[in-house]
């Protein structure tokens, strides 16, 4: 019987799982000595490009989430009492 989370909370988990993953990816690319400033990379370098772009959809999820929970509670909670 564990603690179960609020929707806010889940929503925060995934902002930092997604934020972490992302860092993760640019220091993953740096021990693959891949260059920034190409404007492409070759095929075998842009794995951590294609995986960090989930964390990045991981972040905008979390993001419309949290924003979406903030709207709620200040506009429609508030004007209900």
């Amino acid at each position: 019987m564990g603690r179960d989370l609020l929707p806010s909370q889940m929503a925060a988990w995934f902002y930092g799982i997604g934020g972490a993953g992302f860092v993760l990816m640019f220091m993953l690319s740096g021990v693959m000595s891949v260059p920034r400033r190409f404007a492409e990379h070759i095929p075998a370098r842009r794995v951590p490009d294609q995986i960090s772009v989930v964390f990045v959809g991981l972040i905008s999820i979390a993001l419309l989430w949290l924003g979406s929970e903030i709207f709620i509670r200040l506009f429609i909670r508030a004007w209900r009492s």
